[in-house]
C-alpha cells in the first residue's frame, strides 16, 4: 500500500481508539505515527481542464455544484451540508457554511456562484444529488470522460488559486477558504508562479 492508504487506515483505527476512551472502554489511547509521505502543493485546474468537465457533465444538478464549488471554494461536506436559510442573496450575496470542527464562517457569493445556486428555495438542501462519496465517484468519473485526471477537491484548490491568481489578500483567502493557518493558503500562492514570472520579467525589462 502506498503511504497515503496507509494513513487513511491508521487514522481509522486512531479515531476507534479516541472513541473508546470516550465510552470509557479504554484508559488512555495509544499514539499512533502516521507514516510520513511528500508534501505536495494544492492540484488545481486549468480553465481548458475546468471547460471540458462543464462540458461533458450533463446532469444540471452536478453541473451546478461543480461551478458552485469551484466560484466559492468550499469543501465537499459544506456544499452538500447547505440549506437555503444559510443563503442570503440581499444586497451582497453570501452563504454561512459549516466548516471543519463546526466551526461557522461567511462566503460572499460572487454573480457565477448565486446563477449556479439556481431557482431560490425557502427551505432545505441546496444541492440535494446524493450521497457524498456518490458524489465524488461521479465527478471522478466525468472527469476522466472529459480526458482529465482531477479529484472533486481540485475544484477547491482551483477556485483559491484563481483568489490568489487575482490578488485577493492572502488574510482575506484564509478567511474565505477557513484555513486555521495562513501557511495553508500560502501554499496556493506558491503553486501560482505567474504572479513571480510577470514580476520578473518587469524587472528585466523582457
Amino acid at each position: 500500500m502506498k503511504p497515503v492508504s496507509v494513513n487513511v487506515a491508521l487514522r481509522s483505527v486512531k479515531a476507534a481508539f479516541n472513541r473508546a476512551v470516550k465510552w470509557e472502554l479504554i484508559v488512555k489511547a495509544p499514539i499512533i505515527e502516521m507514516v510520513k509521505t511528500p508534501r505536495h502543493q494544492p492540484r488545481h485546474l486549468s480553465d481548458a481542464q475546468m471547460e471540458a468537465i462543464l462540458k461533458h457533465e450533463t446532469h444540471p444538478g452536478y453541473r451546478r455544484l461543480w461551478l458552485f464549488m469551484v466560484w466559492t471554494a468550499v469543501r465537499r461536506g459544506e456544499a452538500l451540508g447547505l440549506e437555503w436559510e444559510q443563503i442570503s442573496l440581499i444586497d451582497k450575496p453570501q452563504a454561512l457554511v459549516c466548516g471543519k470542527g463546526d466551526r461557522e464562517r461567511m462566503v460572499p457569493l460572487l454573480p457565477p456562484a448565486v446563477e449556479a445556486l439556481g431557482e431560490p428555495g425557502l427551505s432545505g438542501p441546496v444541492f440535494n444529488v446524493g450521497r457524498a462519496d456518490y458524489v465524488t465517484h461521479h465527478f471522478h468519473k466525468v472527469a476522466l470522460s472529459a480526458g482529465v485526471r482531477a479529484k472533486l477537491h481540485d475544484l477547491r484548490h482551483t477556485g483559491l488559486t484563481w483568489m490568489v491568481a487575482r490578488g485577493v489578500p492572502l488574510k482575506l483567502v484564509q478567511d474565505i477558504a477557513g484555513h486555521t493557518s495562513i501557511n495553508t493558503t500560502m501554499g496556493y500562492a506558491k503553486t501560482y508562479a505567474g504572479g513571480a514570472y510577470d514580476t520578473l520579467v518587469k524587472a528585466f525589462n523582457f
